[in-house]
């Protein structure tokens, strides 16, 4: 059996993926790879390189932004089939928050090499 491929439902219920057929849904999945983290795993930083994108398949993400004495402020809290990391990744700039894991957390990411790979194979994607 080959790599595991983003479940087609779950990115069809996304806001930015919701207007493909099931193929485009098929082809952008298998270019996804699955990743889990453990409670309070940071997944991504504020500042850091916005190269990727991910869909939660399960668990509960904080998105934290500091305060001005440094402190986390919990912004939003996200959940089974929410997307972050999209602004970033059309983008090429930065993250604007920290994601932290709430509890244990399985996503789809998606990079923009994998994003560029997927509309080079089924063009309707972009």
């Amino acid at each position: 059996m080959g790599n595991p491929s983003a479940p087609p439902q779950l990115l069809h219920a996304t806001k930015c993926f919701a207007n493909l057929d099931e193929e485009a849904l098929r082809v952008l999945g298998s270019h996804m790879s699955r990743v889990s983290y453990a409670i309070d795993e940071h997944i991504c930083e504020d500042d850091g390189p916005g190269d990727w994108m991910l869909v939660i398949e399960e668990g509960e993400i904080a998105v934290m932004k500091h305060d001005a004495d440094g402190e986390h402020i919990e912004m939003a809290i996200l959940g089974k089939g929410d997307v972050a990391g999209e602004m970033s990744l059309f983008s090429k700039s930065p993250r604007t928050a920290d994601l932290i894991a709430r509890t244990p957390v399985t996503i789809w990411a998606l990079t923009y090499e994998d994003l560029d790979a997927a509309m080079g194979q089924y063009p309707s994607i972009a």
